[in-house]
């Protein structure tokens, strides 16, 4: 037990985040998304006996092959670009990277991730176009209540290597969302609905 203390595992992180920075960010941001997914099959309910391992599966792929390795490089150019325009560390320069990330990444990551949940489903193209029409503008607005003040904490006070990790302790809640919100065709229509009719706990 003595060997599992959060400083030895700390540290084990550390020296594998500098020996190999690309997987172990995917391995981690897969972990994390599968944490999420499963925190989002049971705030869906009972409509379905039991957990859907294979949609835990799909997104802990997803994760560790598009978000973790993208993540690791985009908040590496982000730091590039931004430092070269602003001083390190000053207002302009957090402001810089919260809006790039805002308008850049975080639409980005919504449209990819519904798009491989409907081709993993066995959707099409058409499937695919559909989800995004009726779901991605409400999901990346609703995102947008919470990421720019989150990304504002962490790029102010967290060192670039780390960004990724303190984004993806982030994305367990937002992925508990994207997940359920990918579930939910029309989510914001049912929702509005729900709440017109007075009756929110049945949606």
């Amino acid at each position: 037990m003595a060997g599992c203390t959060p400083k030895v595992l700390w540290a084990s992180y550390r020296s594998a985040l500098a020996k190999h920075p690309v997987k172990t960010q995917a391995l981690t941001t897969a972990v994390l998304w599968a944490v999420g997914d499963l925190l989002s099959q049971l705030i869906e309910g009972t409509e379905k006996p039991g957990l859907d391992l294979w949609r835990t599966g799909a997104t802990a792929l997803f994760a560790g092959c598009f978000i973790g390795p993208v993540g690791h490089f985009w908040y590496i150019l982000l730091e590039h670009v931004a430092v070269s325009v602003f001083p390190k560390g000053s207002t302009l320069y957090v402001a810089l990277k919260v809006v790039a990330d805002s308008v850049v990444e975080c639409p980005l990551d919504v449209a990819a991730f519904f798009c491989f949940m409907e081709f993993f489903k066995g959707g099409g193209i058409e499937e695919a176009q559909k989800k995004l029409i009726t779901d991605f503008w409400p999901t990346y607005l609703a995102q947008m209540t919470f990421w720019p003040l989150y990304q504002w904490f962490n790029f102010s006070m967290v060192p670039v290597e780390h960004q990724l990790l303190v984004v993806n302790f982030g994305c367990i809640l937002d992925c508990t969302f994207l997940c359920w919100a990918n579930s939910q065709q029309g989510w914001a229509d049912k929702l509005l609905l729900s709440v017109r009719g007075g009756n929110i706990q049945s949606f």
